[in-house]
């Protein structure tokens, strides 16, 4: 409660102690379970063999009765890495003795077992069940993993040499010590690719793929992650067979290089930041201002667990329903650009016209991101930031025009609340001569010829009354004509 005072409450022992904790939400209000991961390294009275996964009910407002609830054997039937499992010229994989770190996302997790990647099903938390175990001879540490935004890639970080060497060079390759990913195909796990720093660090330096998050960009997934002294890479793995890094810093080397671990342990993505922990020098916040990550800024999360890992969604990107009664919903005032108002023509001619919004303070949330979108059209037409007091600046949005009676309307939505809305709406009228301009379009010089030809004759009209009198004439004598044509061949007798 007082992060400056914490107190000690309750330890729960564990069979090996506790390397990494997951924490698990359950359907009960106010409890959840903690995933206890922890493995052997060596001789101990207790810890030998395989590690089980102990599971700890906590409830939070109980904290004193926290108390291991299961201990679940995630090999049980199954063979686990040794020595044995070795691949001539693979690299030098740990043996499994337990699982590192377990990411949990939905009701999927992952688990990265030291020398063996698990699929898990934990609609049960209390008894997950594995789904696919994987292997890579390339692997040495399956240190930790991430799920993509879908859960449909799975991302494992491989930490070679546990963080103590440089795996980051010529000689090591670029499948060692790198990210390896996989496709999650049903209940199963299919190896897609790697990706590695393409970055060879100072002898002195120590590199591997560690700790890292998942950057909410909609329709992309991205990743920040940390590689020890060799910085922090922002990676791009929408292809997950050809992950790319878009982003990095990397710091410059010590002059005299700790003995034991140094740069970066960890790089998480938080609310438009980067928080990397250095071993050796503390917290570093990393501000990511390029275009790409605009709508990673957009998305305002209340607290972040990466090992829990968070389902994205991006509301903006949905179009809102405007209910029926809109009389308690704020309204925003609409104008028409005055070129168009004063010459009503130049906006029957076009596709589209500007028009104008704005809105009172405390319209909607102060200082957030607000769509602008048109009823039933697929996607948002503008977007704006609100002002300190939460109203809109004039804004400029294209309406579509219409050569019939229409109206849209026009609904603002803000990042703050997906059901704050403020609405507007536009009545298109066409009158007889706009819709004249609109229909001839490339054909106008048709009405214009017919127009000239009824002036001509409008003019000269005696004239033109003279000759139609004329031609009456002429043609009662040639119909007299054909009669008398008509009498004589009839009397004609024709014979064989």
């Amino acid at each position: 409660s007082n992060p400056a005072q914490p107190v000690y409450v309750k330890s729960v022992q564990t069979r090996c102690g506790s390397h990494t904790n997951t924490v698990v939400p359950t359907a009960e209000e106010n409890v959840v379970l903690v995933y206890v991961n922890a493995y052997s390294r060596g001789p101990s009275r207790n810890c030998v063999g395989v590690n089980p996964l102990q599971i700890v009910r906590l409830e939070l407002g109980d904290p004193q009765a926290a108390a291991e609830v299961a201990a679940v054997d995630l090999f049980a039937g199954r063979d686990t890495f040794t020595e044995d499992d070795w691949i001539p010229g693979g690299a030098q994989t740990r043996d499994t003795t337990g699982c590192h770190d377990i990411t949990v996302f939905e009701n999927r997790a992952l688990a990265a077992c030291r020398g063996d990647g698990l699929l898990l099903d934990i609609t049960d938390p209390l008894a997950p069940i594995v789904l696919d175990q994987v292997r890579d001879p390339e692997m040495s540490f399956w240190h930790s993993a991430i799920f993509n935004n879908d859960g449909t890639i799975a991302v494992f970080q491989d930490e070679m040499g546990d963080g103590m060497i440089n795996a980051c060079t010529e000689a090591t390759g670029p499948t060692r010590g790198a990210d390896s990913f996989w496709r999650i195909n049903g209940n199963r796990l299919e190896h897609v690719g790697y990706f590695k720093i393409p970055r060879f660090p100072d002898a002195g330096e120590r590199c591997a793929a560690h700790n890292g998050s998942v950057i909410p960009v909609p329709g992309k997934d991205l990743l920040v992650q940390a590689w020890y002294d060799a910085g922090v890479s922002v990676l791009d793995f929408t292809n997950a067979a050809t992950a790319t890094e878009i982003a990095f810093v990397d710091p410059e080397p010590y002059a005299n290089p700790p003995e034991y671990l140094s740069g970066y342990w960890s790089a998480y993505y938080y609310n438009g930041y980067v928080y990397a922990t250095n071993t050796w020098e503390g917290l570093d916040v990393f501000a990511l201002d390029g275009a790409e990550f605009a709508d990673a800024a957009r998305y305002v999360s209340t607290s972040l667990n990466p090992q829990t890992q968070p389902k994205y969604a991006w509301v903006w990107n949905e179009a809102p329903l405007l209910p029926e009664d809109r009389s308690d919903l704020p309204m925003m005032t609409v104008s028409l650009d005055e070129k168009f108002a004063v010459s009503p023509e130049l906006l029957a001619r076009e596709p589209s016209f500007p028009v104008t919004l704005s809105a009172p303070d405390g319209t909607f949330s102060p200082d957030t991101r607000i769509d602008i979108w048109l009823k039933n059209s697929p996607g948002s037409v503008a977007n704006a930031q609100t002002t300190a007091a939460g109203g809109l600046e004039p804004l400029t949005v294209d309406v579509p025009n219409s050569t019939r009676a229409v109206t849209y309307a026009l609904i603002a939505r803000g990042d703050a609340s997906r059901d704050a809305l403020a609405w507007a709406e536009i009545r298109i009228s066409p009158d007889w001569l706009g819709n004249l301009f609109i229909y001839s379009g490339a054909f106008l010089g048709i009405p214009l010829l017919l127009l000239g030809m009824f002036a001509l004759l409008w003019w000269r009209r005696e004239l033109v009354i003279s000759w139609l009198r004329k031609l009456r004439t002429r043609l009662s004598s040639l119909m007299s004509r054909l009669r008398k044509l008509r009498t004589r061949l009839s009397k004609l007798k024709f014979w064989r």
